[in-house]
């Protein structure tokens, strides 16, 4: 699943390197308003 994918890729990459991935692709979910 996309989030999944993107949520580990961005705890590892947060960790390793202090950085935060942007998304590949944005599902509808990731463009709804959050809240």
């Amino acid at each position: 699943h996309p989030l999944v994918r993107l949520a580990k890729d961005t705890i590892e990459s947060y960790v390793r390197d202090r950085t935060i991935p942007q998304p590949r692709e944005l599902t509808p979910e990731m463009m709804e308003r959050a809240g």
